[in-house]
């Protein structure tokens, strides 16, 4: 089990103090949009940003002098390059009633669920019963949790040690130096190569060749968290070659093959695919066995 900065800890936080009062305000409908902007942009969105080391990081990727330990190819570096040239494009405010769900229905509830579980564990721990196979799992399943040293959405670092105090015994705990709630899982840490000295198991499984190389690196201070360029370059990859047919294919649809198969009822129900081909099985074991 794996938990990045766990939101179990919502209703202790500043997102549960700061982010009703934006979801529920009433203002008149032409000019409800202005007041919802500027409380997310001014209340919201800072508490996921870090204390500068994001921008750090990416001066220091411009300037070639590292990358995220996961890019360690010319691959992952023009995908990297392609997010970040779109990433305008691609972002969109969340609409009023999106944030209203997630934070009542989504957040608030799921706590609420959560506490009373909780309950039921502590109780399976005093009287020795479990009914629901919580103590046997809160024993034997082996938990990873991952906070940001600087995540200021949600008491993250507190709720860590409680759930390794109250629930998981069986635990790691990782704080990412000087990362925030959205940067936790960023550039400053190698999630593969954590998982790897979490969970020796998965050593087992055959590496394929984007997981060796810088993969292995520490972090380094003067890098901000990152790691020397796979290739040791002074410049990093061009964009013009962002797009090339060496580090880039454009995947596309056959609507047509598609949408064959959907009118012959291969994609669904009974005759969907895999049903399809038990029926066929099933027939020529028939047509087979004496």
């Amino acid at each position: 089990l794996i938990l990045v900065n766990p939101a179990t800890s919502y209703l202790r936080s500043e997102l549960y103090r700061l982010g009703p009062p934006i979801a529920n305000a009433r203002w008149l409908r032409p000019i409800e949009i202005i007041p919802y902007m500027f409380g997310l942009t001014t209340k919201l969105v800072p508490l996921f940003l870090d204390e500068g080391l994001a921008i750090q990081q990416l001066f220091t990727i411009l300037s070639s002098k590292g990358l995220p330990a996961v890019v360690n190819t010319p691959q992952r570096e023009a995908y990297m390059g392609r997010v970040a040239v779109t990433l305008a494009s691609r972002l969109n405010f969340m609409p009023k009633d999106t944030l209203k769900w997630r934070l009542t229905e989504w957040l608030e509830w799921g706590n609420a669920v959560f506490e009373d579980r909780l309950e039921v564990l502590q109780s399976g721990i005093t009287e020795g019963e479990d009914d629901l196979g919580m103590l046997r799992l809160s024993r034997e399943v082996k938990t990873l949790i991952v906070v940001g040293e600087f995540d200021k959405t949600l008491p993250s670092l507190d709720e860590a040690n409680r759930l390794a105090a109250e629930v998981f015994r069986n635990n790691v705990v990782h704080v990412v130096t000087g990362a925030g709630h959205a940067s936790t899982c960023g550039g400053t840490l190698n999630l593969m190569q954590l998982l790897r000295q979490v969970y020796p198991e998965v050593n087992g499984y055959r590496r394929t060749n984007y997981d060796v190389g810088t993969t292995e690196w520490k972090p380094r201070a003067d890098l901000r968290g990152l790691v020397p360029r796979y290739d040791y370059a002074k410049i990093g990859l061009s964009p013009l070659l962002y797009w090339s047919s060496d580090y880039y294919k454009e995947w596309k649809d056959d609507e047509k093959q598609r949408d064959r198969f959907k009118s012959r009822g291969y994609l669904e129900g009974k005759n969907g695919v895999f049903g399809w081909i038990a029926e066929f099985a099933l027939a020529l074991r028939k047509w087979i066995t004496p």
